[in-house]
C-alpha cells in the first residue's frame, strides 16, 4: 500500500489543525466538514493547504456567471437586429 500523502497547513482560521503540521487528506477534510474527494480536488498538486482550502461547501463563494452573462448579438445596433428579425421570417 503506497505511503499516506500528508500536506503541510499555513493559515490561522482553523481551530483544528496547528500552522506549520502535516496532515493527511483524511484529517484535513473532517478538519473542513467537507468530503475526501473535495479536498483532493482543492489541494490538487499543491504542497501546502491555506484556510481557503478549508471553506465548507455551502458557505464556498461560487462565481454567479450567469448574472455576468450579458445578451449578446452579432449585430451592432438596433437596426441590425431589427433588420435580421425581418430577414428570418419566411414569405
Amino acid at each position: 500500500m503506497p505511503a499516506r500523502i500528508r500536506k503541510r497547513y499555513d493559515g490561522t482560521e482553523s481551530d483544528i489543525l496547528i500552522n506549520g503540521q502535516f496532515y493527511t487528506y483524511k484529517e484535513i477534510a473532517e478538519a473542513a466538514g467537507v468530503t475526501y474527494k473535495t479536498i483532493t480536488n482543492r489541494i490538487g498538486k499543491k504542497p501546502f493547504i491555506t484556510d481557503s482550502d478549508l471553506v465548507p461547501v455551502n458557505e464556498a463563494k461560487r462565481r454567479d456567471y450567469s448574472a455576468r452573462k450579458k445578451k449578446t448579438s452579432a449585430f451592432e445596433d438596433r437596426c441590425e437586429t431589427m433588420m435580421n428579425e425581418w430577414l428570418r421570417k419566411p414569405l
